[in-house]
């Protein structure tokens, strides 16, 4: 129990993060395609492991936090993409 609630803890930690981090970007006017959120999310794991296959336990929950970061920030821009144009 006490796990599924620290993962629980750790969404709304990433979540309220991701929401931050878009307020941030839209107040300085810089928008960023929603599948390069898509592509980085995938790509932040992706390099440092072919750059250094045995990383350790540290570097890899940083690079799993930035991965789940970009993965909820892809899913809220892509869901007000498509309330924007009107598909829902």
């Amino acid at each position: 129990m006490f796990y599924w609630l620290l993962v629980f803890a750790g969404f709304l930690v990433v979540l309220a993060l991701s929401q931050w981090a878009i307020a941030g970007l839209k107040a300085r006017n810089i928008n960023i395609n929603r599948w390069i959120w898509a592509l980085s999310a995938f790509l932040v794991m992706i390099i440092p492991y072919l750059i250094w296959p045995h990383m350790n336990s540290v570097a890899s929950a940083f690079f799993y936090g930035f991965c789940a970061l970009f993965a909820v920030i892809f899913m809220t821009e892509e869901h007000s993409y498509f309330l924007k144009k009107g598909h829902m």
